[in-house]
């Protein structure tokens, strides 16, 4: 994810060898707390926040 822009659920559970649901709950709670905020362009993907975005 970090190499790209952004990474669906599905991508990051393939590289790292984890569910799906597993990585969809971490993204979560990654974006709770302003690391990496969801995307929506069809597809539900997640991006790294840049450091100079406020969090939400």
């Amino acid at each position: 994810m970090w190499s790209r822009r952004s990474a669906t659920a599905i991508e990051i559970a393939e590289v790292v060898g984890e569910s799906t649901a597993n990585c969809f709950r971490h993204l979560r709670q990654l974006a709770e707390h302003g690391f990496v905020e969801e995307e929506f362009d069809g597809l539900r993907a997640w991006s790294t926040r840049r450091r100079t975005d406020p969090p939400r």
